[in-house]
């Protein structure tokens, strides 16, 4: 009996602790998993290797490598390659890793939307596919004195320019101290690098030719912009620039060499050699480049010769298309003026569709628009400069508006130079009543402070505080006077002016500024593709998806071979670009 009962115990037992772990196994399905928890156990399988922490530093190291490769600021690249130094051990630790190969492409990609203009080059490529085999002492030593190169060459031409002495004088200092840090860069950062004794040697070679008169700033001292070697066969996107040269006595070549050339009509060399600083310079936006470059076209009643060729050759389909629209509609024949200019921009469309390659930009002001006299605008320009008359005029519409611009306003200093030449006034010289109607009625109402009756007329108001002495102080409290301007109207010699002409013209000038700038920046970018190992072939692209022209569709989904992209632009205005696709396996 006693052994019975101690089995019926045991047994007991038992079942009593299955059922407590089961309900305790049961619990610890029913709770959420712990998100960190599962992080941790990913990173311990992937070794605590991150794929967006690996792109992420891709991109940087691309921004940095380019940087430190073309600018020419030597503190720039100095301080750039000490990030590099920072941000490139991440990439070492984890390059044999499986999928790092793959994360590199992501940031490539991603990069390349981000700079659509920069074709990455091989050495940007060689640092991140291969980050611990890439000698990226050597890269420095050679970037840092391609960039004083940049310099010395830029003080140089300025210095021919200058007139003053003490000026040049400051110039051949300020190379000096260029040199001395150069040296003492290369000697404390780059001894052991291959290419330290070569540079070192060029830059002694540079200190013993300085100019130090007037006669000897020379050509002969200009040093060629030769490609620089950084390691074995990749190179810094520098390439010597070709000579331009006057092709005929009233034009001149932007872009010699270029996939599509360009070339200025009616300028000489100085002129173009000005627009061509303008649109190589990277370091200005596209929009600051066009509003520098309508002045100079404006002034000099410039002309682009493949704008007028692609006009001369699109013009008359366009306009073809536009009678024949006019005559094929029962509504246009019928249709009052307004009727027929609503309807006109929907041919003008229609026209737009009809042609075989689309200039990105204003086509139907480019075609209908042109000033019938490119010198309508020179007077004024030569009497108050383009950028004063260019202000003027955006706002000549109304030139009795008063009209309020803080100081932290982006026209405030344009508007004080138009009271400077006198077209404006400011402040306490525009009358008080056309102050005081720029402010509201409830305004109007405080400064009166009439006991009697609240005004319910702004007129009313104002011409009861007009009679109110020395109200100019309480007005003072309610705004500044000094914010206040307000446009005159022009000198009688400008009277024969129409300012709706030039206002006209000026806009012509722009659409065909924009169409030189943006050509010019696709033709530049597509000179500095790089046939570097890890391209694998090109592709087309237009990101005008939804008003692509003919052409464009013809060369979309079609793979080019690294040896022979597609000469693009096509055209004047293209908005076609080149895709590289690589292979980083």
């Amino acid at each position: 009996m006693e052994v019975a009962l101690i089995i019926i115990g045991i047994i007991i037992f038992i079942i009593v602790v299955i059922a407590s772990n089961a309900k305790k196994n049961s619990k610890q399905q029913t709770q959420p998993a712990n998100p960190t928890n599962n992080i941790r156990r990913k990173e311990k399988f992937q070794g605590n290797y991150l794929p967006k922490q690996i792109q992420a530093t891709g991109i940087q190291v691309l921004e940095s490598s380019y940087i430190v490769g073309t600018s020419k600021a030597i503190d720039t690249v100095k301080a750039r390659f000490d990030f590099l130094l920072n941000v490139i051990p991440t990439l070492k630790k984890w390059q044999n890793n499986s999928r790092y190969l793959s994360d590199i492409q992501v940031s490539v990609d991603t990069y390349k939307t981000m700079y659509y203009d920069r074709i990455p080059q091989d050495y940007q490529l060689s640092i991140i596919a291969n980050p611990i085999g890439f000698d990226l002492t050597d890269f420095y030593c050679k970037a840092l004195f391609s960039s004083f190169k940049r310099n010395y060459e830029e003080h140089l031409e300025e210095i021919k320019i200058l007139k003053r002495e003490d000026a040049k004088s400051k110039r051949k200092s300020k190379i000096k101290e260029m040199i001395k840090f150069t040296r003492e860069e290369l000697k404390t950062r780059c001894a052991t690098s291959s290419s330290f004794v070569g540079v070192i040697n060029e830059l002694e070679k540079i200190e013993n030719t300085m100019p130090e008169d007037d006669n000897s700033v020379s050509d002969k001292h200009s040093l060629e912009m030769n490609q620089i070697e950084l390691t074995g066969s990749d190179t810094v996107a520098i390439v010597k620039p070709k000579r331009e040269t006057v092709t005929k006595t009233n034009e001149f070549l932007l872009n010699q060499g270029a996939p599509f050339e360009l070339t200025l009509i009616n300028g000489d060399e100085i002129i173009g050699k000005k627009i061509q600083a303008i649109l190589s310079n990277d370091e200005i936006y596209n929009e600051k480049k066009c509003q520098e470059i309508v002045a100079i076209f404006s002034e000099y009643n410039l002309k682009v010769k493949e704008v007028e060729s692609y006009k001369k050759k699109y013009g008359k389909v366009y306009f073809d298309k536009l009678e024949e629209l006019k005559n094929n509609s029962e509504e246009w024949k019928g249709a009052g003026e307004l009727d027929k200019e609503d309807l006109l921009e929907d041919f003008r469309e229609e026209a737009i569709d009809a042609l075989y390659e689309k200039a990105n930009c204003d086509l139907s002001c480019l075609f209908e628009n042109e000033p019938k006299d490119l010198t309508v605008d020179d007077n004024l320009i030569k009497e108050f400069g383009f950028d004063n008359a260019y202000t003027y005029l955006k706002y000549a519409d109304s030139l009795d508006k008063v009209r309020v611009i803080p100081n932290d306003n982006y026209n405030r200093i344009r508007f004080e130079k138009l009271v400077e030449i006198g077209l404006a006034k400011r402040g306490s010289s525009i009358p008080l009543e056309e102050v005081l109607s720029i402010l509201s009625l409830k305004d109007l109402n405080e400064i009166s402070n009439n006991p009697e009756k609240q005004f319910k007329r702004k007129n009313l108001a104002i011409e009861y505080i007009l009679s109110i002495p020395n109200i100019e102080e309480k007005i003072g409290f309610k705004i500044s006077f000094r914010e206040l301007f307000q446009l005159i109207p022009l000198p009688e010699k400008f009277s024969g002016i129409n300012l709706n002409e030039i206002s006209n013209a000026w806009r012509y000038t722009s659409e065909v500024v924009q169409l030189l700038v943006g050509t010019y920046q696709n033709a530049s970018y597509s000179t500095r593709l790089s046939n570097d190992k890890y391209l694998k072939e090109y592709k087309v692209e237009c990101y005008a998806t939804e008003d692509m022209c003919p052409r464009a569709k013809e060369f979309m989904n079609k793979k080019y071979p690294k040896s022979r992209p597609p000469k693009i632009p096509f055209h004047i205005g293209c908005m076609c670009q080149l895709r590289e696709e690589y292979d980083f396996n």
